[in-house]
C-alpha cells in the first residue's frame, strides 16, 4: 500500500466511535496515520480540557438545580456528554496513537493550531453553572442528533 492513500471519515464525538474506528483502521495496511487535530488542540485538551472537565462535574449539581432537574436527569442529558467529549482528547487520536504504537508507525496531528486557539478560546464559558443550566434546559444539541445518525453508519 506504499503508493495508496486511504482516507477515513469519522463522526466526531460519537460515543461508540473508538469501537467503530479501531477494527476498520486495524484491518488495513498502513505505515503512517494522520488525524485531523491540531497540536495545540491536543495540548489544550491535556491541560485546560482536563481542568474544564473537573469544572463541569463540579458545576453540574448547581446547574441541574437551576434547570429544575435532578442530578441523575442532568447526567442523562446528552449536553454534558457532548461537552465531555468536546473537552477530552478525541477518540480518533487515541485510537490512531494506539494502533500506530502497536505497528511501530508514526501518528501525526495535522490541523491549524491558530484556528484551534480561536475555537477553544471560549470553551471555559461552556462549563459555568449558568451556561450548563441553559444547556440542560434546552433540547438536545443538534450535534447529538447528528451523532445518533452517525452511529447507524461506520
Amino acid at each position: 500500500m506504499a503508493n495508496q492513500l486511504l482516507i477515513l471519515g469519522v463522526v466526531h464525538r460519537d460515543p461508540e466511535g473508538a469501537d467503530r474506528l479501531r477494527p476498520v483502521l486495524d484491518a488495513r495496511p498502513w505505515g503512517l496515520v494522520s488525524v485531523e487535530v491540531s497540536p495545540y488542540a491536543l495540548a489544550w485538551r491535556r491541560e485546560t480540557g482536563r481542568q474544564l472537565l473537573a469544572a463541569l462535574e463540579a458545576n453540574l449539581p448547581a446547574a441541574a438545580a437551576r434547570a429544575g432537574l435532578s442530578l441523575a436527569q442532568a447526567r442523562r442529558h446528552p449536553g454534558p456528554a457532548w461537552l465531555r467529549a468536546y473537552l477530552s482528547l478525541p477518540y480518533e487520536w487515541l485510537v490512531a496513537q494506539e494502533l500506530a504504537a502497536r505497528r511501530g508507525a508514526p501518528g501525526v496531528a495535522l490541523d491549524f493550531s491558530q484556528k484551534s486557539r480561536q475555537l477553544l478560546a471560549e470553551a471555559p464559558e461552556l462549563v459555568t453553572p449558568d451556561n450548563l443550566a441553559q444547556l440542560l434546559a434546552a433540547p438536545a444539541p443538534a450535534s447529538a442528533a447528528l451523532e445518533q445518525i452517525g452511529r447507524a453508519h461506520v
